[in-house]
């Protein structure tokens, strides 16, 4: 029997009534940034935050170890297709179940697993509006109780075009693709892909609690960077996570062609033969 819901988000009480679904998974996909005083980035597994308390039947799933090409010195960036599949598998995701996925933070990472999957051709996941803090704030029930996953199959069919790297991003700007930056106004300021606009991701957040804007809101924040439903739009960030959260509001606001810079500025910046643009104070 398949699950209704909505095709983008689910609210939490609709997880709370569906939890038990047979073809149901939920997975906790959080990572931890802290920075230091010196600007150094220090990176940590959500797994110990998710083993002493979780959503109930939900599954960990580590974004650096498990779903990163580990061969690549950036952080986070989409790993092989072959190791993809394996991590799916392992963790019972394959076509006819319906994956939630939520955070401990505000989406960002969510919505880069939501994007991985469907750019690996996984139409069924959803985020869940407002994610862990939302869930514990309601008293909804939590466990440390260790659910392991059934192994299944997945299937990739992979979409390319959604993941985008460096090289078309340079050959971008001469073009009429549209780029994107997800990073705060000051950092936008400081540096950014030449000919970009900034549409900061957290914006497109309700600050007291983490939930989307209302439709209508986000649209109008879409709509006053300029930009067109028609558009190509190219989507970046630092290290490819929050531009993952613009790329999923852009999609669920029917934008069909929306890619993400997968590097990002963690790339882009660390190869000195590509141009960064500044603005003044």
């Amino acid at each position: 029997m398949s699950i209704n819901h909505s095709a983008f988000l689910v609210e939490t009480d609709w997880l709370e009534k569906n939890i038990s679904h047979p073809d149901l998974k939920v997975i906790d996909f959080h990572y931890n940034l802290d920075f230091k005083d010196t600007g150094e980035v220090i990176l940590s597994s959500g797994f110990p935050a998710w083993k002493e308390a979780h959503i109930p039947g939900s599954i960990y799933i580590d974004l650096l170890t498990e779903l990163s090409d580990r061969s690549n010195p950036v952080p986070f960036m989409m790993p092989p297709i072959e190791q993809f599949v394996d991590v799916m598998s392992r963790n019972g995701i394959r076509q006819g179940k319906t994956v939630v996925i939520y955070d401990r933070g505000e989406s960002a990472w969510a919505a880069r697993l939501w994007w991985m999957l469907r750019s690996n051709g996984f139409d069924d996941a959803v985020i869940l509006n407002g994610g862990w803090e939302k869930w514990k704030k309601e008293g909804r029930e939590t466990t440390s109780v260790t659910a392991l996953p059934v192994a299944g199959c997945f299937t990739a069919n992979p979409r390319p075009e959604l993941i985008v790297d460096k090289d078309y991003v340079l050959n971008s700007i001469g073009g009429e693709q549209v780029r994107v930056c997800s990073l705060g106004r000051e950092i936008f300021r400081k540096g950014h892909i030449p000919k970009s606009v900034n549409l900061e991701s957290m914006s497109l957040l309700r600050p007291e609690s983490g939930e989307f804007l209302p439709e209508k809101d986000l649209e109008r924040i879409v709509a006053a960077q300029g930009f067109s439903i028609d558009d190509e739009i190219i989507v970046y960030c630092g290290g490819g996570i929050s531009a993952s959260l613009s790329a999923f509001v852009l999609t669920m606001l029917g934008f069909k062609n929306v890619r993400l810079y997968d590097g990002s500025l963690e790339e882009w910046r660390a190869d000195p033969n590509l141009p960064l643009e500044t603005l003044g104070n």
